[in-house]
């Protein structure tokens, strides 16, 4: 669950929300974000963790693949639900990080809209740790 702190008693809908980045009016200047902070709000259920997470690793898939927003949409839905899934569809002595990031890295294959032979070599496997990391992090 994440709990986006940005000051004791305030909390911020921006994932990267932290006390650099509020405007004069306490809103959060991080380019994009049109959140107000928000005070004493309920830590976020899995549900409204999911569109922040999915633009975070929107973002991850363009920057490293150069691939087009929506191509990189479809590869974060695809993360999210491997990354949620792996404990139900794994043995309970089979669940570590590595191994979860080796089944998001198959699960972007399996799902890449694009036909593998016409990928660079080692796209998926740049991509899923970082993946990884964005989805141990924040979810």
């Amino acid at each position: 669950m994440v709990e986006r702190l940005v000051e004791p008693g305030r909390k911020c809908c921006c994932i990267t929300a932290a006390p650099a980045c509020w405007g004069r009016d306490r809103s959060c200047e991080r380019i994009g974000c049109t959140y107000p902070l928000i005070r004493d709000a309920r830590p976020m259920t899995r549900q409204e963790q999911v569109p922040d997470l999915r633009a975070a690793l929107r973002d991850v898939a363009v920057e490293e693949l150069g691939w087009d927003p929506v191509t990189a949409g479809q590869l974060a839905d695809v993360a999210i639900r491997r990354w949620r899934s792996f404990e139900r569809r794994s043995k309970p002595n089979k669940r570590t990080t590595e191994l979860r990031v080796q089944d998001v890295m198959r699960g972007l294959r399996q799902a890449s809209p694009v036909d593998v032979l016409y990928l660079e070599p080692g796209d998926f496997e740049r991509l899923a740790p970082r993946f990884g990391e964005l989805l141990l992090r924040l979810s």
